[in-house]
């Protein structure tokens, strides 16, 4: 009866929008000229006529999910998650970067470790309804890395993350892993670097915020989700001082911790992690290791590295969309021991990752 009665409130309010919004267009003269345009023209013309009735724009998502439908703008909205379904932009931009990446070490004769991290939707598969078309991440890291078998060292990530799939290891409502992803991603890397990885008991968790709301919630008018939990994890096992060095547009930052928590007063509580991900970031630990490691990676990072950091004496971590030409041009290979490229799937099939690495020497 109550799913009877959304339905026809609903099926009203969709009705009541369509004609407003065909109304304004025909007094426009704004109609699109063919069948190719109308779709992108009649999302946005209904966004707008929503916007003019913010009660309605904002009932509108909970009354979709009454009635059945579980799938607004690119979002899978779930009892317990917003979960974003990927997509590739450009179909050719996997290919591509597999082509960049191969002739990025092959040049340089350049050893390297290779980790794609899958996104939410493809672990917390559980989450989503049953005829939920989402893109292959699974079969797009075993392709990749069948291309690159032999050049680099590759890390399962899908299989960590698939095994804890029932644990908090992504924000519900942010588009990242949270700290305890972190660890699981970190047990896999160790695994494949030949570092032992530290128990989980041997880092002190603390809760900065209970009631985060991250770029999801934003995004969508669907606002039943529970927020998240912004967790970090210090290692307490040794000491370790840290000190971090941000570089962006010719400036640099400095801190004294992984966790720069004034930063949280600032702005989004998750930019205390690590202070963020910009153009470089430079670690350096104080400890009795003096390995080094240069990571391309992406937000993912802030997730795995204040474990990884427990093992090395210096660590730079570059995000080959953010730095200038100058700074990738200025990164001396030579200078580390390990070389990793770690991206999420979601940025590895939509950014021209190959081409940029190009510009490193």
């Amino acid at each position: 009866m109550l799913k009877h009665a959304a339905s026809l409130c609903l099926a009203g309010a969709i009705l009541l929008v369509c004609a407003l919004t065909a109304a304004s267009a025909f007094a426009r003269g704004s109609l699109p000229d063919g069948i190719s345009g109308l779709t992108a023209w009649s999302n946005q013309a209904v966004k707008e006529q929503l916007q003019k009735f913010p009660l309605l724009e904002q009932i509108a998502p909970t009354l979709l999910l009454g009635v059945g439908a579980k799938e607004q703008d690119g979002i899978f909205i779930t009892e317990n998650y917003l979960l974003e379904n990927i997509l590739p932009v450009d179909r050719l931009t996997a290919s591509e970067n597999i082509a960049g990446i191969d002739q990025f070490l092959i040049s340089r004769n350049l050893p390297a470790v290779l980790m794609l991290i899958p996104t939410a939707c493809a672990i917390k598969q559980q989450e989503l309804p049953a005829n939920a078309v989402l893109y292959n991440q699974k079969a797009l890291i075993s392709d990749v890395y069948s291309d690159l078998a032999g050049l680099v060292t590759t890390v399962d990530a899908y299989s960590a993350l698939f095994a804890a799939k029932d644990q908090y290891t992504y924000y519900r409502t942010e588009s990242n892993l949270t700290g305890l992803g972190g660890y699981y991603l970190y047990g896999a890397l160790a695994s494949r670097l030949g570092l032992s990885a530290r128990p989980l008991d041997q880092f002190e968790i603390e809760h900065l915020e209970q009631d985060y709301y991250g770029d999801l919630y934003l995004r969508s008018n669907y606002k039943g989700i529970r927020p998240d939990l912004v967790t970090f994890y210090r290692f307490s096992r040794y000491d370790r001082q840290y000190f971090l060095s941000h570089t962006a547009n010719g400036e640099t930052k400095n801190y004294y911790s992984l966790f720069p928590t004034h930063l949280a007063l600032l702005g989004s509580p998750v930019s205390a992690l690590l202070g963020g991900v910009g153009q470089r970031l430079d670690i350096s630990v104080v400890s009795p290791f003096e390995e080094s490691m240069l990571i391309f990676g992406d937000e993912t990072a802030t997730a795995y590295l204040p474990f990884l950091a427990v093992h090395y004496g210096q660590i730079t971590l570059v995000d080959l969309m953010q730095a200038d030409d100058e700074q990738l041009a200025a990164i001396q290979l030579d200078d580390y021991n390990r070389v990793m490229l770690a991206f999420s799937v979601d940025y590895f099939i939509n950014n021209p990752i190959g081409e940029r690495l190009a510009l490193v020497p």
